[in-house]
């Protein structure tokens, strides 16, 4: 072993600090050479800029004021030399106008020339150019000064020279005669200004020299002062490499071979330079256990968390580029072997236990040696994305379909992110899986509701977990319950394929109305809507929304038989009941099947009050009115005694709403024809949907589209269903039973009611056309 010195140093250490040694002196000695000089001249530049500002500011001023008493004295003269020159234009004494504008430029040495113009553009004399006189002058410059009302200054370069031209107009009298145009040369003025940038130029070169000489003396001195301290820094600095050296290889015992006594700057660095390999090593030992931190984070994170080696792909990747590849996804469809070759050397490093449990594996050895079974169709297609991003720097997100060990499929998000320091060689990919199986069954569920609630409902069931709890509540609500008129029989004659066409459309164009306006579907019935206003979600302003609603979806059955029309299917009529009662509502049912719904004697009372209802009515019953208010149009009221009720009730037939809904029912064809013989009819009144076994005889005198005014031989009270058949007419057509519904009565002596239609099949409602059509000559309005 070669001796070391006391100090602690080898001689080829020794010999390596004298390397050191000079080449530190130097380098302090450039640098202070850098700064000093940046220093100087960065401060002579601020001096000598901030001394030729004030120097080019004084000759700005100096420039601006000759300007201007220039032209103050060219404004005073013109003034003077037009009034001179109209008195003499006044009395006609032209020679004398033209010998004092001559006398006067010639006497003023600042003036190049002198022009006077008549109004029309004619130049009356022209000093400079005299054979322009009874010229018409059209250039901008003298377009302007004939525009020119008043004393006027213009300033422009007349060949290699700037001028300033004042002009002044020369009335006669009240008339425009013309103007006086004086051009004055700036030549005098620039031959001063040129001088006095040539001194300030000069001034500023002087100043240079001298500040070039200050910094030259300056930096000698610098340089000497650097050379003295540097030799005395340069030994303590090298021992202090050394043991960087030291240090750096893990050695943190170096405290011994750092003697620097002295107790300058130096000093303290080297006791400071100790501290820090001793902080170091207990930094190491933190790191250690921040590293097995981490793998505690890794291993128990509730992430799926994967790690991965794609070192051999980034060659294979680095490999493509350098063959001048970069459109990789191009690459990879034409040569999908080169994708599975690629994917193929990606290494799975660790994987953690949220990933054992989310692919239900035992450990991990049978989580990386079963990977196949994971993998569904498309995972080759995710892996391929995911190389792909990693490969142009993008982040990597996809949703897909995994499977689990046991086969089960589960819905995931998958990230894939390479963490800082590893962006170069991609030594280490960190993938997380996140389980959307909970949230995609949220969005099912939310996709569901949503077809028969409005996304507020929907969203409130989701976020409030006590709502789809068995259970309710009593609650207030407004109750709709809408109902095809005739569609039993209508149905019948149909194909199914047509009833269920109808259906659909009809369904399709409600439902949205009803979303529209927060309404609850609870129940879809055949041909039939119950909805509920009020809940889940309380509705402080039910009433006026659901007979808002109940107008436009009666308006709204002109779209939906618009649309049977174009398909060749019958039109269909709606009737609608409204009822305001406390109900129970909340999610009925058992725990294996349940629904939100509503149970109470009101939505009894509400199918009573549709009931009442024909085609494109709207029915409501007294305790909605009150709710609603005076916003109202009430076409019709009238008392019904129906089944369970121990008094009569009232009820209301809405035809519109104010504010803020401003709606209306359309208005409908109500014109009647008068027929020109009665029509023989047979007919049974109903009870509920029992048919009575006596028929009745009576007789049909007036006919409309929707309404027929009948004869017959005894009362019937109004609101009361009836079936008929039209009697002296073939079995074929006599067998054809309609329906209908007393509306009004139109006499008080005699049995004369209008009955509204409900249903009528093909054979009858042709029959009816033809006889309206028939007895034309007697229409009358009804």
């Amino acid at each position: 072993m070669k001796n070391e010195g006391h100090d602690g140093v080898t001689e080829k250490g020794i010999k390596n600090q004298k390397t050191v040694r000079w080449s530190i002196k130097w380098k302090l000695m450039g640098i202070i050479t850098l700064l000093v000089l940046a220093l100087v001249a960065l401060l002579s530049y601020t001096q000598i800029s901030s001394q030729r500002k004030i120097l080019e500011m004084e000759l700005n001023e100096r420039i601006a004021l000759m300007r201007a008493n220039l032209i103050e004295r060219g404004k005073s003269f013109i003034i003077n030399l037009s009034q001179q020159i109209e008195n003499d234009l006044a009395v006609l004494n032209l020679s004398g106008a033209m010998q004092a504008l001559k006398e006067s430029s010639e006497s003023n040495r600042e003036i190049k020339y002198a022009i006077l113009m008549y109004a029309s553009g004619l130049v009356f004399m022209d000093t400079h150019r005299p054979d322009l006189t009874q010229t018409k002058l059209t250039g901008v410059r003298d377009k302007r000064a004939l525009n020119q009302t008043r004393v006027a200054v213009m300033t422009y370069r007349e060949g290699d020279e700037s001028v300033i031209e004042i002009v002044n107009p020369l009335q006669i009298s009240i008339e425009p005669w013309g103007v006086l145009r004086l051009v004055y040369s700036l030549k005098l003025l620039e031959n001063e200004i040129a001088i006095s940038r040539k001194e300030i130029r000069q001034e500023i070169k002087r100043m240079i020299y001298r500040s070039i000489l200050t910094s030259l003396l300056f930096l000698g001195g610098c340089l000497l002062l650097v050379f003295i301290l540097s030799t005395r820094f340069s030994k303590p600095l090298i021992r202090l490499t050394e043991s960087a050296r030291k240090l750096s290889k893990g050695d943190f015992s170096i405290s011994s071979d750092i003697q620097i006594r002295s107790r300058d700057e130096i000093g303290v660095l080297g006791a400071s330079f100790v501290e820090m390999s001793q902080d170091l090593e207990s930094s190491y030992k933190r790191l250690e256990e921040y590293s097995n931190r981490y793998r505690a984070l890794f291993e128990y994170s509730p992430t799926s968390l994967w790690e991965e080696d794609f070192r051999e792909v980034k060659t294979y990747i680095d490999g493509l580029r350098d063959k001048g590849i970069e459109d990789f996804r191009e690459y990879f469809n034409d040569h999908p072997e080169e994708l599975s070759h690629c994917t193929g050397m990606i290494k799975i490093l660790d994987v953690n236990e949220s990933t054992l449990k989310l692919y239900e594996a035992d450990n991990k050895e049978a989580m990386t040696q079963n990977l196949d079974k994971i993998l569904t169709n498309k995972s080759h297609d995710i892996l391929k994305e995911q190389v792909l991003a990693i490969a142009e720097g993008k982040a990597f997100e996809i949703q897909c379909i995994n499977k689990t060990l046991t086969g089960k499929e589960i819905t995931v998000l998958m990230k894939a992110s390479i963490p800082p320091g590893y962006e170069k060689n991609w030594a280490k990919v960190l993938i997380s899986v996140h389980d959307l199986s909970e949230r995609m069954r949220a969005v099912f569920l939310k996709d569901m509701f949503g077809r028969y609630l409005s996304e507020e409902v929907t969203n409130t069931l989701l976020e409030n977990p006590d709502l789809v709890n068995l259970g309710g509540e009593k609650r207030s609500v407004t109750i709709m319950m809408s109902d095809l008129r005739g569609f039993t029989s209508l149905a019948e004659r149909l194909e199914p394929e047509q009833v269920v066409q109808i259906l659909n459309t009809y369904f399709e164009v409600m439902v949205e109305v009803l979303l529209k306006y927060n309404a609850t579907i609870n129940e879809i019935i055949g041909d039939a809507l119950l909805v509920i206003f009020g809940a889940p979600q309380k509705m402080p302003d039910r009433a006026e929304r659901a007979i808002a609603c109940a107008i436009e979806m009666q308006n709204a059955m002109v779209q939906v038989n618009e649309e049977n029309r174009l398909q060749g299917l019958p039109e269909i009529e709606m009737g609608i009941g409204l009822n305001e009662d406390e109900v129970i509502v909340g999610n009925i049912g058992s725990s294996k099947r349940s629904k939100y719904g509503v149970v109470g004697s009101g939505v009894n009372m509400t199918s009573r009050i549709e009931s009442y209802s024909v085609g494109g009515q709207i029915l409501i019953s007294d305790s909605v009115r009150k709710q609603a208010g005076e916003i109202l149009r009430i076409d019709e009221q009238r008392e019904i005694i129906p089944k369970g009720a121990e008094a009569p009730l009232k009820i209301y037939e809405v035809g519109g709403i104010g504010v803020p809904y401003n709606l209306a029912l359309e208005e409908k064809d109500s014109s009647v024809v008068a027929l020109e013989r009665r029509i023989p009819l047979l007919y049974t009144a109903l009870d509920g949907k029992d048919v009575g076994k006596d028929k009745l005889r009576g007789f049909v005198s007036c006919l409309s589209k929707k309404d027929a005014e009948i004869e017959l031989q005894e009362p019937l009270e109004l609101l009361t269903n009836i079936k008929m058949n039209i009697g002296d007419v073939p079995e074929e057509l006599a067998s054809k039973d309609f329906y209908g519904k007393v509306i009004e009565s139109t006499s008080k002596d005699q049995y004369r009611y209008v009955v509204r239609f409900t249903s009528l099949s093909p054979e009858v409602a042709a029959y009816f056309q033809a006889l309206r059509q028939y007895g034309a000559k007697g229409m009358v309005s009804a």
